[in-house]
């Protein structure tokens, strides 16, 4: 006979002082009972501020680490880190009053640098870069003064995709977007927001006839659920004590092409579940590639997959 796993989950392993308190809270990160619960927040009253530590359960990870003004942990003081359920950083930087304030940094789950800003009083100034997973440079935004943002985003070929201004957050002038190639895909004219004016290209760099909006998201939800309802299917060796559904949050990219890729598993319930899961989200049939302003591009999703227990 296999064994048989019984998910439970404690506070074993965390250091918990008899002072502090503690909350469970589920994979969507709603306050839960310990038998669903995913995550965890431990606060200890230090001087006039409140630590704070959240984990990952499942890992023993650190999730978050920082402090609060108040006891109820809604004014964020001081240096705060995020981590990757793997481990690594996710994200460092400083609240003043709930507010970013100065350099804050983030990372992808490989360790590469994914994002540098800085703020003052919450804002971003300055200038913004993001860098993808394999260390390319994917967008550039440029805040200046009066509200005014010059925005650039590239492909992870290197390739430009997009150009354009902003101001108080709304497109405005002329944008440029281009295909993956390189060659132009589509010139706008905006004013706050408003489209003015359209020209599209094809992938050969030739003027387009038809104008009309053709965007739209990469497949849809009800497929991917059709996909996954046939494809899943929970562990015979293993066994639910809390209940007949598991869930495992798993995020993916479909990319230019239509093929699922770059899986990585955000939020795990056990490493058999897990492995499953990624393995039949790879094998996935090709899919309905996203199409923005004319032209291809990567979608990335956040499945949450539930695994049925059926009934002994």
């Amino acid at each position: 006979m296999k064994p048989i796993f019984l998910l439970t989950l404690t506070l074993l392993g965390f250091a918990v002082k008899a002072q502090s308190t503690h909350q469970y809270y589920n994979w969507k990160w709603k306050p839960s009972d310990v038998s669903t619960a995913r995550f965890l927040s431990v606060t200890i009253p230090a001087d006039s501020l409140w630590q704070r530590k959240e984990y990952y359960i499942r890992e023993r990870r650190l999730y978050m680490t920082g402090s609060f003004k108040d006891s109820t942990c809604s004014t964020r003081q001081g240096i705060f880190k995020y981590y990757h359920a793997n481990g690594q950083l996710s994200s460092v930087g400083s609240f003043v009053l709930d507010k970013k304030q100065g350099l804050w940094l983030n990372y992808h789950d490989n360790g590469v640098l994914s994002d540098s800003a800085i703020f003052n009083n919450g804002r971003p100034v300055g200038t913004n870069i993001k860098w993808f997973p394999n260390g390319i440079k994917s967008d550039s935004i440029v805040y200046q003064p009066g509200g005014q943002v010059f925005y650039m985003q590239w492909f992870d070929n290197g390739q430009l995709s997009a150009t354009g201004y902003m101001i108080n957050a709304k497109r405005v002038d002329k944008w440029q977007y281009f295909h993956k190639s390189g060659k132009l895909s589509a010139e706008e004219t905006y004013d706050r927001d408003r489209l003015l004016t359209r020209k599209y290209y094809n992938e050969a760099g030739n003027a387009e006839t038809d104008t009309s909006n053709k965007d739209r998201l990469a497949s849809c939800e009800e497929d991917w659920m059709k996909y996954l309802s046939t494809h899943i299917d929970f562990p015979l060796d293993m066994q639910l004590i809390n209940g007949d559904e598991a869930v495992v949050v798993v995020d993916f990219v479909i990319d230019e092409e239509g093929n699922a890729g770059e899986v990585s598993v955000y939020n795990s319930l056990h490493p058999s579940m897990d492995k499953m899961v990624v393995k039949v989200i790879k094998r996935s049939p090709h899919w309905i590639p996203a199409i923005d302003h004319n032209r291809r591009i990567k979608a990335y999703r956040r499945q949450a997959v539930n695994i049925l227990q059926e009934e002994f």
